[in-house]
């Protein structure tokens, strides 16, 4: 390898050249040093001496040296603390300098995301993925106390710009870190006492491949590293995983009550702990999720859309509730509690829509509201088609609407920004074809299945060269919503015209790898897809964090299952299983939905609370809630690695019942541009309620049976065992669907009901 440097007398590094690709650094900024001692940061520039680098700050003297060799670049750095008094900053950080900073434009697919992070106990593991595919791995077999993501562009004198905006500049490691930090983390890593020293080594390790990040990581590092498959089971399941590692080791489970078990299968719901720990003290650990039925997630996610309220807003995401409450009544009817819901989404809509005229009255130019709506009709109507036609001719009305958006390229704009791909819009028009041609509605279908067809179309044609909403970057919704919808409408097509679409759709989930968690061994996260920048509107927390689970993550749900009915390759179908397992977790064992899981280790900022001395009375008259309601007021607070409840139980509208979408966000009426109305009341986080959309399409009374390249046949959803050459299949919930992807045609069994599966996909409704 070779280092090529801006500015050798520094240590500042301009890109580290591997065979096969270069990893670029940000300008002037590192490898670097940072300290922060109340609350203020100071960086520390190296200088050369000899063949190391060094530096000095108030009695800390801090040594550096470049080691490069055939297989990794390694980062060595010792810190002394030569005063007489403890040093306990509020972090010394290692700021890496590589530039992860993506901006939107074609030398994206070159930079490399911080896909993965992981502190553990007596070591550090992670990896940088870029778009194309490259990616290299940064390790170290010392103690890291925490991470950081700079969110922004941070300069080297500190400045920070764009702090909330949707672009990193590069990652920093906490070498020393006060508390609290996560429980996995090093413990004692917070200061440095009068004469002590501590070494710090770091690896940049360059992959061929993610598939070979746990073995190169571990030969290198000597550190385990866990991996599995699968990281959500049903009950009665034993955890599956692998340990590489070149010491022995032990392995250790924890029950969700924390009583260690003597076996590894699982009995109850919750998150298991499994811990390794090698010879040499070396520890590891990895989490799996034992789930409920797919139903009681949609059952209990109907009773949320309720408890904490749909509301009138310029954003979508502020009743995107409706989902989870018509997708239950469809599947299990509660005739009070659907009654109610109805009723809301009465109340509600209108505010927003002229239903008369069939178009947006608030935020027209948001047309993602529109195709939101036109989805949501949809589900509506499907509750019940005899009595509820008027929502689907309701929904194909505002799919005309829809189309005035639709410029002569095939794309769905705002303004002049392509907003194909902003949620879902294509795809939205393809619920409704789907439901119009049940119906009968056959010039409404032609009609939108055309529109649907040149917006596909179109974006087949860009692949990455698209747009989305806010600040352009190479962004997580962008990528999955055009992977989704191009696997959707493939999925429309005769097998001999898919080609074309289905290799987009391959093309873009795999540009997609870089944002995906599919490394992380926990539960929590494995498979979600990586955003930082929805806090602010959604529970108005005024700091960047990765939410990971979020409502957008069941874009890439969407994408995966797609993919896996139109290639019939497995990894897609345990991807769906892990993605969603990390979802459906955001709703607790006890029935509370949260918004997001955050996944930074240390996260300060200001925090939207109730003001307990501000109570408000709801304006919607179909919301009679026990629980109170407030205005906001914000708090100084820190969270890491954690779960981030909603603020809709408690935060509403008031008697207004029409607001902004989030603090700061006016109303926006094309023709009362003088309208004013309190800010307060709205709120994005209904968008969790993306899941049970997804859960509902994807795996809800649906199982899977796929036999492998050896012949080995392996079942999701459901158990398959071989009986005299009958495959038996057992379901372990209501099941309606049966998918099996075999490579000759097989006897199958359910109950008393026989069927010959055909090779190949198919999906058989179960008699």
């Amino acid at each position: 390898m070779k280092i090529v440097y801006s500015d050798k007398a520094s240590g500042i590094i301009e890109r580290l050249c591997f065979d096969g690709f270069e990893i670029p650094f940000a300008k002037g900024l590192g490898p670097s040093l940072r300290i922060t001692e109340h609350e203020k940061a100071a960086n520390i520039k190296f200088r050369l001496s000899g063949e190391k680098y060094s530096a000095m700050y108030n009695g800390l003297m801090i040594e550096a040296e470049y080691a490069p060799n055939d297989e990794s670049f390694v980062l060595k750095i010792r810190v002394t603390n030569t005063s007489d008094t403890d040093f306990t900053p509020g972090s010394l950080d290692l700021i890496l300098g590589i530039d992860t900073y993506m901006t939107g434009a074609a030398e994206d697919n070159s930079k490399f995301f911080p896909t993965m992070l992981r502190c553990e106990k007596t070591h550090f593991h992670g990896y940088f993925m870029s778009p194309s595919g490259n990616a290299f791995a940064v390790a170290s077999p010392d103690k890291i106390a925490s991470y950081t993501l700079e969110y922004g562009r941070t300069t080297t004198e500190g400045e920070n710009e764009a702090e909330y905006g949707h672009r990193i500049h590069t990652a920093s490691l906490s070498l020393l870190h006060k508390e609290p930090l996560p429980k996995r983390h090093p413990k004692g890593v917070d200061s440095l006492k009068s004469g002590e020293s501590r070494d710090f080594n770091v690896c940049f390790i360059p992959l061929s491949s993610v598939d070979e990040y746990a073995v190169r990581v571990s030969d290198i590092c000597g550190i385990p590293v866990i991996t599995a498959d699968l990281y959500t089971y049903p009950k009665n399941s034993n955890i599956q995983l692998k340990v590489h590692s070149k010491e022995r080791y032990s392995i250790t489970y924890i029950a969700p009550d924390g009583r260690v078990m003597t076996s590894p299968q699982i009995t109850e719901c919750g998150v298991y702990t499994v811990r390794v720990t090698t010879e040499s003290g070396k520890v590891s650990e990895a989490k799996f999720y034992c789930r409920k039925p797919w139903e009681w997630y949609l059952k209990q996610a109907r009773l949320e859309a309720m408890q904490k309220p749909q509301k009138a807003t310029t954003h979508a995401e502020s009743w995107y509730g409706f989902f989870s409450a018509f997708l239950a009544a469809k599947h299990y009817p509660e005739a009070e509690l659907d009654a109610a819901l109805s009723s809301h989404f009465d109340e509600v809509i209108p505010l927003m829509f002229d239903l008369d005229k069939a178009k947006p009255i608030v935020a027209p130019e948001r047309i993602q509201n529109t195709s939101t709506l036109i989805s949501v009709l949809t589900d509506k109507y499907e509750v019940s088609p005899e009595e509820n036609k008027k929502y689907l001719h309701l929904a194909s009305a505002f799919g005309d609407w829809l189309m005035t958006r639709q410029k002569d390229d095939g794309g769905y704009y705002k303004n002049n920004t392509l907003y194909t791909c902003v949620i879902y819009i294509a795809k939205s028009m393809l619920e409704l074809c789907e439901a119009e041609k049940k119906a009968g509605m056959h010039e409404e279908y032609t009609r939108h299945y055309l529109s649907a067809s040149r917006a596909t179309e179109q974006l087949a044609e860009k692949l990455e060269d698209i747009q989305t909403e806010g600040e352009q970057t190479f962004e997580d919704g962008m990528i999955s919503c055009s992977a989704l919808q191009l696997g959707m409408y493939a999925l429309t097509l005769p097998e001999n015209k898919r080609k074309s679409f289905v290799d987009a759709a391959i093309y873009m989930d795999k540009l997609h790898a870089c944002l995906e968690q599919k490394l992380v061994p926990d539960c929590r996260v494995n498979g979600a897809s990586i955003r930082f920048w929805e806090a602010q509107y959604d529970i108005m927390f005024n700091k960047n964090f990765v939410c990971s689970p979020h409502g957008w993550s069941a874009w890439t749900a969407y994408a995966k299952y797609y993919l896996y009915l139109l290639t019939g390759k497995e990894a897609y179908l345990k991807e769906l299983f892990n993605i969603l397992g990390a979802c459906v977790q955001l709703m607790s064992l006890d029935g509370n939905l949260r918004w997001a899981f955050a996944n930074d280790p240390y996260i300060k900022g200001e925090r939207l609370v109730p003001d307990t001395k501000s109570s408000i009375k709801d304006g919607y008259a179909s919301v009679k809630l026990e629980n109170s309601a407030y205005r906001g007021r914000y708090t100084e607070t820190v969270v890491g690695e954690e779960y981030m409840d909603m603020v809709s139980g408690w935060y509403r509208t008031g008697e207004q019942r029409l607001t902004g979408g989030y603090i700061g966000c006016p109303l926006i009426f094309p023709d009362r541009l003088d309208y004013s109305a309190d800010v307060q009341g709205g709120a994005c986080d209904n968008d969790v309620h993306e899941i049970f959309k997804c859960l509902e399409e994807t795996v809800l009374k649906k199982a899977f049976v796929v036999e492998r390249e050896d012949g080995e046949v392996v079942a999701y959803n459901c158990d398959a065992a071989l009986n005299n050459n009958v495959l038996e299949i057992s379901f372990y919930e209501e099941t309606e669907y049966l998918h099996t992807n075999f490579k000759t045609t097989r006897i199958v069994k359910v109950g008393e009901y026989t069927y010959e599966a055909k090779k190949g996909n198919c999906m058989t409704k179960i008699k």
